[in-house]
């Protein structure tokens, strides 16, 4: 069980590094499924 939850933390931390260190373009968030909302909610969070 311990070793799902430091899993599941350790996904978060890497999509947030992800993110925070801007390593895709608008472009290619917009060609991953559902792209269009996750870089709507993106704008409004002001990370992209």
């Amino acid at each position: 069980m311990v070793t799902i939850i430091a899993i599941l933390i350790a996904v978060i931390i890497y999509a947030l590094a992800i993110l925070a260190l801007k390593v895709f373009s608008k472009k290619e968030i917009k060609m991953m499924p559902a792209g269009e909302k996750i870089l709507k909610v993106l704008e409004k969070l002001k990370i992209y």
